[in-house]
């Protein structure tokens, strides 16, 4: 049961992921092999269709590829598209072709004559430029949707790299403002105590150099010992003035 696991999640997953081609082609083949054959009356054998739509689609893909190479670099893309293009149409042509001469002569696949040579070679050409320009279509949606994707993505990184921005930004504020308040609460302590020195020196100098004293001991503490001393004074100052 678990051997079995792995490939079925391959293959739903597969098919998730490619369920639209599935549709589209499912619509495209209905038309043209019912709704056709019903309008006109003919229908072919469940082989040929088979066989010609695995080559018409594979050339709706090939040459959707073949427009990603050619316009990969620009600068060359102005002699690749045009050859690759036109070895393409070669390949495809012949290989159709040929498929149709086997089969024609070694099974019961078509159930008429093939024609002239000429003739079926036009068919095949021209079944071969559809196929062809429904794939530049595809290319050029395909295209599209990854730019607009790109673009969405670079959008999203934008805004995040902004919020980190904002962020950082407010956090070096708030760091700095801290640091600017721990500066300022020493000295601002260390003033006041300069004050009351000067206040004290006229009336009582041993006052005065106590004073001096204090504010030479509180400036070898920490800041953060400073600020918690400073307020267990004030809270003892407002309890002794009660």
């Amino acid at each position: 049961m678990n051997s079995l696991t792995g490939p079925f999640q391959i293959f739903s997953s597969m098919l998730k992921k490619y369920q639209i081609h599935l549709i589209a082609w499912a619509v495209f083949i209905f038309w043209e092999s019912v709704i056709i054959g019903l309008i006109y009356g003919q229908f072919g054998n469940f082989s040929n269709y088979a066989i010609h739509y695995t080559l018409n689609i594979s050339i709706f893909y090939v040459h959707a590829h073949v427009l990603m190479l050619s316009l990969k670099n620009p600068k060359q893309a102005f002699w690749k598209l045009p050859v690759f293009m036109f070895l393409e149409t070669i390949f495809f042509v012949g290989l159709i072709y040929g498929v149709d001469t086997l089969l024609f002569k070694y099974t019961h696949v078509f159930s008429k004559e093939m024609g002239e040579p000429l003739t079926r070679a036009l068919t095949v050409l021209w079944r071969c430029l559809f196929f062809m320009f429904f794939g530049t279509g595809y290319y050029f949606l395909i295209s599209f949707i990854n730019t607009k994707a790109e673009k969405e993505r670079i959008e999203r990184q934008r805004f995040r790299i902004l919020l980190e921005k904002e962020k950082t930004e407010k956090e070096l504020v708030q760091s700095r403002n801290a640091f600017l308040k721990a500066q300022i609460n020493p000295h601002l302590l260390f003033n006041t105590l300069e004050f009351v020195y000067q206040k004290f020196k006229h009336h009582s100098q041993k006052d005065a150099e106590a004073m001096l004293y204090l504010a030479d001991i509180m400036r070898m503490l920490p800041p953060p010992m400073i600020r918690a001393n400073t307020s267990i004074w004030a809270r003892r100052l407002r309890n002794a003035q009660i």
